[in-house]
């Protein structure tokens, strides 16, 4: 057999089937209806003319796709290790939260001068930060930060801090209450960043 042409990935217009089984191609044979004109975006161009290729190579490409951030999962594992290991609660819990801030921060260009190691201790320490996340987001229509949210992720700053001076978990034993108010904080900063996205 001749190998299947692959059309060139160039964003726009494309004629797409209007049936949505089409875009199950990798589950088996499918039929396609009639078509519309429907004007995509590039990266929902590449991915439905991904649907195109040969499955063993969909595949691979598939493979190599990171993994969507699951936070809100891993809050859940966590709280079942409260008890168990509450240093590595710690840890983890600030690991979480300086990835969810430094996702909020690349969608606030007024934070990029705002530079460092530690999303937590650049709050602590930057007030433009910290005026961004409040003032700034309520005078653009956008959700705040909490004042006491605030208030709670500011103390975590020194907590990042110790653990960027001494990251070997076993360098530093927190007990369960230092870790269920990582905990806590959390949560609440996943709440606020759910809403945030609603609003967006």
């Amino acid at each position: 057999l001749a190998p299947r042409r692959v059309p060139p990935l160039v964003p726009g217009s494309l004629e797409l089937p209007s049936s949505p089984d089409v875009y199950m191609a990798f589950g088996g044979g499918t039929s396609v209806a009639s078509t519309t004109t429907t004007t995509l975006t590039p990266n929902q161009s590449y991915l439905v003319r991904s649907f195109t290729l040969p499955k063993p190579l969909f595949r691979l490409i598939v493979h190599f796709l990171p993994l969507c951030r699951m936070w809100t999962i891993q809050l859940r594992n966590l709280t079942h290790h409260l008890h168990v290991d509450p240093s590595h609660v710690v840890h983890k819990g600030i690991h979480i939260m300086d990835e969810v801030l430094y996702d909020v921060k690349r969608d606030l260009p007024h934070l990029d001068a705002v530079t460092g190691v530690g999303q937590l201790v650049l709050l602590r320490d930057s007030p433009t930060y910290q005026q961004v996340l409040t003032t700034w987001l309520h005078a653009a229509g956008d959700v705040p930060v909490p004042a006491g949210l605030l208030d709670d992720l500011r103390q975590h700053g020194d907590l990042q801090g110790v653990l960027l001076r001494y990251p070997d978990v076993d360098a530093i034993e927190f007990g369960v209450p230092v870790a269920s108010k990582v905990l806590a904080t959390l949560q609440w900063l996943l709440v606020w960043d759910e809403e945030r996205r609603r609003h967006s």
